[in-house]
């Protein structure tokens, strides 16, 4: 064992030989001195480092390689979207609008790959927004590309809702307002939590938001979007549940249906009386549920995948922010951080006497990098059911 017997034992720094410019200065690990309660020790920067495996870096790599091959895919939509003929390509707004946003994300990944930026401003100091053009641009385009795909995954489930529970088809009136909440919202939501919150290098290469007044600024926004895009998909799924079961019970009872959607609305039925104009609505009604659904099962599809990737990037990072806000008023994590912190002295910083220790003081490394990876294949999975065979045979 080689004990040092400095005012801050190894591997701890001591924080007033570094100035308190430069770097996200709230982002140190620091605490009072074991041996003098007036000087401040802090962990050496980067913090993964020392609470992960050393290959814990290639592993986000790995990540960072799967969001540079969502990205070309992503890449292929768009242009296919941007060059091929609508019946061949079969581009939405609200199709277009969400790639684009998944675009984004999937840049954040690719940007390490091309910078191999470097984490920390000094020896105790990550580096944020202000220092490192790397992480400037990998936190605006991963908050830009998230928020955008939470706003435009609502936007798709309103449309969707609209059209089967209240037979409403979205006009040029939903369509420009639609574009301008997809292009507008993100973008003033981003400025607010670049300018209010900040990004810095948390735990890997690519940026992500700051703890001061992250919620307001950052997940509550996230949380919001997300969840009315599950609420607005749930509803639609009864309903259509809701027609199903009413058509199954007609026709167990003797009734007749036909083949697909006539195209009619309830005001085709007026006409009918009593029975027969319930029984005619029934039946259409049920036809254009299975035809929309039809056509637009793979929207719902990639929709549900998003609101469970942003259920999990949520409950992973803002989870850890919240257990760093509750860490000075909770006697368990101080002391757990305490064992930790004598367990590296001991070792003379060897972390791998450690790790064991540290697992409970940060969210996991298998939580942090299937986060990442989640949002990594969200590109591979909406090329996956966007992309059409016509699509191929057409370019």
């Amino acid at each position: 064992m080689n004990i040092s017997l400095s005012e801050c034992p190894e591997p701890f720094q001591e924080e007033r030989n570094y100035p308190r410019t430069g770097g996200y200065i709230p982002g140190r690990y620091c605490g009072a001195s074991p041996i003098n309660k007036d000087v401040i020790c802090c962990l050496p920067c980067p913090i993964q480092q020392w609470v992960f495996p050393d290959n814990y870096i290639t592993e986000l790599r790995i990540v960072d390689w799967i969001g540079l091959a969502s990205l070309c895919l992503c890449i292929f939509l768009l242009l296919s979207y941007a060059v091929l003929p609508p019946e061949k390509s079969h581009r939405h707004y609200l199709t277009v609008g969400l790639v684009m946003a998944i675009t984004l994300v999937q840049i954040s990944f690719v940007i390490p790959l091309a910078t191999d930026p470097e984490l920390c401003t000094n020896d105790i100091t990550p580096r944020d927004q202000y220092d490192s053009l790397s992480c400037a641009w990998s936190g605006a385009l991963v908050l830009a590309g998230a928020i955008g795909i939470a706003v435009w995954a609502t936007l798709r489930s309103l449309w969707l809702h609209l059209s089967i529970v209240w037979d409403v088809e979205p006009g040029k009136v939903f369509t420009y307002s639609a574009i301008s909440a997809g292009v507008f919202v993100p973008a003033a939501i981003v400025t607010a939590c670049l300018s209010v919150t900040g990004v810095s290098f948390r735990m890997g290469q690519v940026c992500f938001p700051n703890q001061r007044h992250t919620y307001t600024t950052w997940w509550g926004w996230l949380l919001t979007f997300a969840g009315l895009a599950f609420l607005l998909q749930v509803g639609t799924v009864v309903y259509a549940l809701f027609v199903y079961v009413r058509f199954v019970k007609r026709q167990k009872r003797g009734g007749k249906g036909s083949g697909g959607y006539t195209g009619r609305s309830s005001a085709d039925f007026k006409e009918l009386d009593g029975d027969r104009a319930a029984s005619a609505l029934r039946q259409a009604t049920w036809r254009k549920v299975r035809q929309l659904f039809l056509m637009q099962w793979r929207g719902i599809a990639i929709t549900m995948w998003i609101i469970i990737q942003t259920a999990y990037f949520v409950a992973t990072f803002w989870g850890q922010d919240v257990k760093f806000g509750n860490f000075e008023s909770n006697a368990q994590d101080i002391a757990a951080a305490r064992k930790w912190s004598i367990c590296l002295i001991l070792n003379g910083g060897d972390k791998r006497q450690c790790l064991k220790l540290a697992e409970g003081l940060m969210i996991s490394r298998e939580q942090v990098l299937g986060s990442l990876a989640f949002a990594a294949l969200t590109g591979l999975t909406a090329f996956l059911l966007l992309a059409r065979p016509s699509m191929f045979s057409a370019w």
